[in-house]
C-alpha cells in the first residue's frame, strides 16, 4: 500500500510516519511511505504514479489543503484523502472532496489507527498477504503481488511482480491461506490472480506478461465462466 504525507512541518511528517509505521507493524501490512512537504512535489508523482491514502495538511506553506485536494481530484479520484490539522475551522469544507476523516493535531494513535482501520475496507487486497517458508526463512507475500502460482515437481513457484517464490507448501494449502476473490484455481497445477489475465484463449488464459496458464478441460466453461462474471463485477464498481 502506498501513503503519501504532505506537510510542511518536519516534525509533523516525522510523528504522522510513526504512526503509519506503528499501525503497519501491529497489523502486520505491507506500506510504502512517501513524504512531501510541498503540493507540487506531490502532484509530479501523482502524475506518474498513485496512492491510496494522502494525509494533507490544512495549511502548506503559502496554500490552503482545501485547494490541494481539489486538484488531486483532477489527478485522481479515487485515492483516500485524509485531513491533519490544528484548526477544525475547514472540517465542513473537507466534505467537499470526499475526504475520509479530518484528524486534529497532535494526532492520538487510538484516533488514528480507526481512521486506518476505515481504509481497510476500501482497500481490502493491499492489506492482506501470505506468509510462506522459501530456503529456511518465513516470507510475507502481498496477496495483490502474486500473480500466479505454480506446480513444479515437488514444490510450488509462486511468481509475482517482485520475483518467484519457490516453496514445499503445496497448492491446496496455498490456497486455503489466500483471503481473495480475484485468484482462480483454473488447473490442478496453478493458480491464477485474474487482475493479470489479457485474453481468454481456447484451453489457456493469456497473462499480460504473456505467460499462457493450461485451464482445466473437464471445467473448462466453469472456469471461463467465473472469469467472465469477475470482469463483469470489476467493470461495474
Amino acid at each position: 500500500m502506498r501513503i503519501a504525507i504532505c506537510d510542511d512541518c518536519k516534525d509533523d511528517l516525522k510523528h504522522l510516519t510513526n504512526l503509519i509505521n506503528k499501525y503497519s507493524l501491529l497489523n502486520t501490512l505491507n506500506v510504502e511511505i512517501m513524504q512531501y512537504e510541498c503540493e507540487e512535489s506531490l502532484f509530479n508523482d501523482l502524475e506518474k504514479d498513485y496512492f491510496e491514502i494522502i494525509f494533507l495538511d490544512i495549511y502548506i506553506d503559502k496554500s490552503l489543503g482545501i485547494d490541494v485536494a481539489k486538484k488531486i481530484r483532477e489527478i485522481d479520484n479515487n485515492c483516500l484523502i485524509i485531513f491533519t490539522t490544528i484548526s477544525p475551522n475547514y472540517a465542513l469544507d473537507a466534505y467537499s472532496v470526499h475526504a475520509i476523516d479530518y484528524l486534529l493535531k497532535p494526532i492520538d494513535f487510538d484516533i488514528f489507527e480507526k481512521t486506518l482501520n476505515r481504509c481497510v475496507n476500501f482497500f481490502p487486497d493491499s492489506f492482506k498477504f501470505i506468509q510462506v517458508l522459501s530456503n529456511r526463512l518465513m516470507i510475507k507475500i502481498p496477496q495483490k503481488n502474486i500473480i500466479f502460482i505454480e506446480v513444479f515437481n515437488k514444490y510450488c513457484l509462486i511468481h509475482t511482480t517482485d520475483g518467484v517464490i519457490k516453496t514445499y507448501m503445496s497448492l491446496s494449502k496455498l490456497e486455503t491461506l489466500i483471503e481473495s476473490n480475484v485468484f482462480l484455481r483454473c488447473h490442478k497445477s496453478y493458480m491464477i490472480n485474474m487482475k493479470h489475465i489479457e485474453q481468454i484463449l481456447e484451453n489457456d488464459f493469456l497473462l499480460k506478461n504473456g505467460t499462457k496458464i493450461p485451464i482445466s478441460q473437464d471445467k473448462k466453461l466453469v472456469f471461463k465462466q467465473e472469469y467472465i462474471d469477475y470482469l463483469f463485477k470489476v467493470t461495474r464498481s
